[in-house]
């Protein structure tokens, strides 16, 4: 009997709902002025998985900590849309410098374009200002929304984001996500981005906002670093 149930018929939307949800979805996820969170972090480079804590200043400022296993320092990471820091913990070394995908590769071990890091860590990719062009999947009840920022793909009739992708093949970056939260502030616990260079998977413990930043976001160099490498 449950194989054979039946989904209630949705309806293919139009331009018009497609561009009312979309605002009704920039007003629920709006960014607070400060997001913070714990999670647990597996990635395709390390064999064993980590433990974060991340602190997001709206969209212009990220910092995490990294731990491995029984509370092992691996490494602090701040960035903006310009800076970049990381201090690996392991080798005692420090990276300071412009901020490129590649140096968000040596904390996380996939490179990614500050905005979509960002959008990694709050839960939810940029929403589209217009949209060029859909495609609606009546079986899944999918609709996929393509603008020049990405793809998007919700679940209907719930607009319930499903995944995203960024860029072009074969430097698409693709991330799914499961397991949503319904609160004030709608986020997803469960991620995973797919890049040709590897995977990485997310999964929340805590998440929580404050109308304040905890203090100005900036990495604090310990001051017995064996090397500063500045780029």
């Amino acid at each position: 009997m449950y194989a054979c149930r039946t989904f209630p018929p949705v309806e293919a939307p139009t331009s018009e709902s497609i561009s009312s949800a979309l605002r009704n979805l920039a007003r629920q996820w709006r960014v607070p002025p400060a997001t913070v969170l714990t999670a647990d972090v597996s990635l395709d480079a390390l064999a064993f998985p980590l433990h974060c804590q991340a602190e997001i200043a709206g969209r212009d400022s990220l910092r995490i900590e990294l731990w491995g296993p029984l509370g092992l320092p691996v490494g602090q990471l701040w960035a903006t849309p310009e800076e970049f820091e990381y201090y690996d913990a392991l080798r005692n070394v420090a990276f300071r410098g412009p901020l490129r995908p590649e140096l968000i590769a040596r904390a996380l071990g996939i490179p990614l374009p500050f905005e979509l890091l960002i959008a990694l860590f709050l839960q939810r990719p940029p929403l589209p200002d217009s949209v060029d062009s859909s495609t609606w999947d009546p079986q899944q009840r999918t609709l996929a929304v393509n603008n020049t920022c990405g793809k998007l793909f919700f679940r209907l009739p719930h607009w319930e984001l499903v995944a995203y992708e960024y860029g072009s093949y074969p430097q698409r970056i693709r991330v799914t996500y499961a397991d949503w939260e319904t609160h004030s502030l709608p986020y997803a616990r469960q991620l995973r981005v797919e890049t040709p260079r590897g995977t990485l998977s997310l999964r929340l413990r805590t998440h929580t906002v404050r109308e304040t930043p905890s203090g100005p976001l900036r990495l604090r160099i310990p001051p017995n670093a064996e090397r500063v490498l500045l780029e």
